[in-house]
């Protein structure tokens, strides 16, 4: 099992706030291990959610370009959530959400830094970030998803369709994961022996 690598964040911030589509061209992270990457940046807007049709805030689920059939078989994800309050990680665990750790948070904010640099705008990298947690088992519903969940967290859902189609699979947020004005990073990566 490949594991995601906290470089992974930094290029995306340094890219762009858009998404960046799977390369077809594997990177290689060591000795036949091949991996495909997606990673995106969203800002969350602050407004009411609606629990029963998935949205959180103006969050619907994320589409990833990875079908259900890949979710058991090696993609791992990550999630992070800057936090539009002062304050520093501490206060992560007032969210619900967890302190990222030191390597993560570095470059994080690393690739924050660099994004204001070259696009100007907030400079998030002076603000509190948190790792949003996967959820798993009893905080899923029984079709797959964590979108009703009362805990604060994310899910790859494992149901094919809605919102997605059946050649992506949908991350989905629970009702409270993510604090309005929160800027969400995250990243996702299969990697397998080809």
């Amino acid at each position: 099992m490949c594991t995601r690598s906290a470089r992974l964040v930094a290029a995306l911030l340094v890219a762009s706030l858009t998404s960046v589509a799977c390369s077809t061209q594997p990177k290689l992270t060591g000795p036949g291990q091949a991996c495909t990457s997606f990673m995106d940046t969203f800002r969350v807007a602050v407004v009411p959610h609606d629990a029963s049709d998935g949205l959180v805030g103006s969050v619907s689920p994320m589409c990833l370009p990875f079908s259900a059939s890949q979710v058991d078989a090696g993609l791992t994800c990550s999630v992070f959530a800057t936090l539009n309050a002062s304050g520093d990680e501490s206060v992560c665990a007032s969210f619900g959400l967890e302190t990222p750790d030191a390597e993560d948070l570095q470059q994080v904010r690393s690739g924050q830094e660099s994004l204001w640099h070259s696009a100007g705008g907030i400079n998030w990298s002076l603000y509190p970030t948190c790792t949003v947690p996967q959820l798993a088992g009893a905080n899923l519903s029984p079709e797959g998803g964590c979108y009703s969940s009362s805990v604060a967290g994310w899910c790859l859902a494992t149901y094919a369709g809605e919102p997605c189609g059946a050649a992506s699979v949908p991350l989905q947020f629970s009702p409270d994961a993510l604090p309005g004005g929160a800027l969400v990073t995250y990243g996702c990566d299969l990697c397998g022996d080809d």
